[in-house]
């Protein structure tokens, strides 16, 4: 992955914990970001988490990139919307109150209507990654996380 530095204008006026250049995570080109508005205009993206700030803070992220962006706040009414309209890639918190996330992973490898569908955990709980990854999550991103690197992450996922 290519990465930017922050431009060091002004670099010894900075507080003296910002004196260090910080990596920045590339950005979809614009190319890139045409096709997945394109994509998600017929399936949009699927954004499940039981807390509204994290939901609403993924669906405005994506949003803004103007990305189609469906949400639920469970498990249950995802595996519901997976089974009712087409979906491009769920996004989900792992900890969920009822049916947590790796949970909600088993009952949709075990769907066939549904098994296509990648998963993105995007949670604090960094202990499940390799568990979740082992079930077959597409991804798991850790909290706090960089947009770009969400963004760098879903059009991997769903261009290849």
């Amino acid at each position: 992955m290519t990465t930017h530095l922050i431009p060091p204008e002004d670099f010894e006026h900075r507080p003296r914990r910002f004196k260090h250049a910080l990596p920045i995570p590339q950005g979809l080109a614009e190319w890139q970001l045409e096709q997945l508005q394109i994509r998600t205009a017929a399936a949009p993206i699927l954004v499940t988490d039981d807390d509204l700030t994290s939901r609403n803070l993924l669906r405005t992220i994506l949003q803004h990139k103007q990305i189609h962006v469906v949400d639920t706040h469970d498990a249950l009414s995802t595996l519901q919307m997976c089974r009712s309209q087409p979906i491009a890639l769920v996004m989900s918190d792992v900890m969920k109150h009822g049916m947590d996330g790796l949970e909600m992973l088993e009952h949709m490898k075990n769907t066939p209507q549904i098994r296509h569908i990648p998963v993105v955990f995007v949670s604090g709980a960094s202990g499940a990654r390799g568990l979740a990854l082992e079930m077959g999550a597409a991804a798991f991103l850790n909290k706090p996380f960089h947009p770009n690197d969400m963004l760098q992450t879903i059009w991997r996922i769903l261009n290849t």
